[in-house]
């Protein structure tokens, strides 16, 4: 089983963050929010994150692969 990347793990530490402050919680936050234009310049200091979100909020499927090789249990 391929294991999770670093992006991932950022990922799911967004998705499961609650009300947690770190940096590469608040960074998804901000990429989740942007706008094209924005996220292209959020793109070129963090290729990898912007690459787990688009996939996360475009490719079907992607979100519960990461969960099972992170071994949560998600639905």
């Amino acid at each position: 089983m391929p294991e999770i990347t670093q992006a991932e793990q950022r990922l799911v530490d967004w998705q499961y963050a609650g009300k947690s402050e770190s940096f590469f919680i608040n960074l998804f936050r901000a990429i989740s929010k942007a706008d094209t234009f924005n996220l292209v310049r959020l793109s070129m200091g963090f290729p990898d994150e912007v690459e787990a979100y688009r996939r996360f909020a475009n490719e079907s499927g992607y979100w519960q692969d990461v969960q099972r090789r992170a071994g949560i249990n998600g639905n």
